[in-house]
């Protein structure tokens, strides 16, 4: 007896059925086409779906196995194009899909996508790769500068607070030993230098670390205040810098603070301390680079910082080092001085010393054609016959030899002795009479005969 298996194999049915399904599929194709196999995802549509920030068809990409580190032709992944525009929601999505937040570019190993957040200054993708550990210690971003630099001179607070808080070293230092609060300073970043300062490790390098190729080595606290960062600077003294701290030059941050005339910064200097008559390493005074300074180009100014300087106990006969030249020498001689000159009139300060060159600040005056500030001095006691320490001429022979008409007339109205002679036994009106300077051949004559006029009482009958 034939097998049941055999009867069904051989069951004519079968033939018909597969006659109708080739039917059936001879028709299908000739009316849809052939059947096609599923294409793999394409790499290219993933990025543009990633670019156009479309959750929802990057999910479709994720769903259906794309590689989400897979590099495009100009080296950027996934998350690096979504770290450079700040699409945090993709980025969300990809990282967790398992996408690798330390994936380095197809051109920079270094160039993970943390390093194109912080270089384009996205601080949210930057918060969201830490989350994700995408921060490596010890990355390089460019040019010896790590991400944590980079961040500072992007100027963004929570740039910098998302690399120190997923771990970067508040202190860490390039090749030439610049650390991140140097480089904020530097570049003026004032909110990203305070937001630095939050952190314990940084402060305590505030006096300790600075950049190998500055050859006056100054620290975080001098550059801010030589940057006139006044906010930053009162907050680093705050915490405990060393308000007398000099640089390698000897200059102190009071010294800094006057050459760069910022008047806040003195005062809020000279409030927390600072040494008012420490010495430069030139040996010069603070009050003596204030009343001489060229970098004080505006004459209030300098006068206003002399006075604050005065009024906090700057001692005004410390003279320049090796000398007897006084600040009051030194206000003199500068261009814009009067208003320093005025400020120390206002205390008590020698009036009569002669400077390295043997001049009283009196002859100064003379030499400026300042009458105004010629009275004020002989006012606070400046000495009218003053003797120059060369040839002992005085003011009046010194207005002569300057032919200046109003200064004799003035010196003379304040007492001066037309009867002087100089080291060379020649009077004021001698040299008026050789110069032929008659108006002031009149002034002297005449004060000459009312001085040796007698009195009332030694003619009268």
């Amino acid at each position: 007896m034939a097998d049941e298996n055999d009867k069904d194999r051989n069951d004519p049915r079968d033939g018909i059925e597969k006659v109708f399904d080739k039917v059936a599929d001879a028709f299908n194709n000739f009316t849809q086409g052939p059947k096609k196999e599923k294409p793999p995802a394409s790499t290219a549509d993933f990025f543009r779906a990633v670019k156009r920030n479309n959750l929802a068809e990057v999910q479709k990409f994720i769903d259906d196995g794309i590689n989400l580190n897979a590099t495009g032709p100009g080296g950027d992944t996934a998350l690096h194009l979504a770290a450079r525009n700040n699409l945090t929601a993709v980025g969300q999505l990809l990282l967790d899909a398992g996408a690798n937040p330390k994936v380095p570019h197809g051109d920079d190993p270094q160039r993970t996508p943390l390093a194109d957040a912080v270089n384009f200054g996205k601080p949210e993708m930057a918060e969201l790769l830490t989350r994700y550990g995408g921060y490596a210690p010890g990355q390089v971003a460019s040019n010896g500068f790590t991400l944590l630099h980079r961040a500072c001179e992007k100027g963004n607070p929570r740039l910098v607070e998302a690399m120190i808080t997923a771990g970067a070293d508040g202190n860490e230092r390039t090749g030439n030993g610049a650390t991140p609060l140097l480089v904020a300073i530097v570049q003026r970043q004032t909110a990203v230098a305070e937001k630095l300062l939050e952190f314990p490790d940084v402060m305590h390098g505030v006096n300790e670390y600075f950049v190998q190729t500055d050859p006056r080595q100054r620290t975080a606290f001098q550059l801010a205040i030589e940057k006139g960062q006044a906010t930053l600077v009162a907050k680093m003294l705050g915490f405990g810098s060393n308000v007398n701290a000099p640089d390698a030059e000897g200059l102190t941050p009071l010294h800094h603070a006057v050459l760069k005339a910022d008047l806040p910064l003195v005062k809020t200097l000279i409030a927390h301390g600072a040494d008012i008559n420490k010495q430069a390493g030139s040996g010069k005074s603070v009050l003596y680079l204030a009343c001489q300074a060229p970098e004080i180009t505006d004459g209030k100014l300098r006068g206003a910082i002399v006075d604050c300087l005065l009024a906090a106990g700057a001692d005004p006969e410390q003279p320049k080092p090796g000398t007897k030249t006084l600040p009051l020498h030194a206000a003199m001689l500068t261009a814009n001085g009067k208003e320093a000159v005025e400020a120390l009139l206002r205390y008590p300060v020698t009036k009569n010393q002669p400077d390295e060159e043997g001049f009283q600040p009196i002859f100064y005056t003379i030499h400026k054609s300042d009458l105004s500030l010629m009275r004020q001095m002989l006012d606070a006691g400046a000495d009218v016959n003053a003797r120059q320490m060369q040839d002992a001429r005085t003011p009046l022979i010194q207005a002569v030899h300057d032919s200046s008409e109003a200064a004799v007339a003035l010196l003379l109205s304040k007492g001066a002795n037309p009867k002087l002679f100089d080291a060379h036994g020649k009077s004021a009106l001698s040299y008026a009479r050789d110069k032929k300077l008659d108006s002031i051949i009149l002034l002297i004559e005449t004060a000459l005969q009312k001085k040796d006029k007698p009195k009332f009482q030694e003619w009268s009958l």
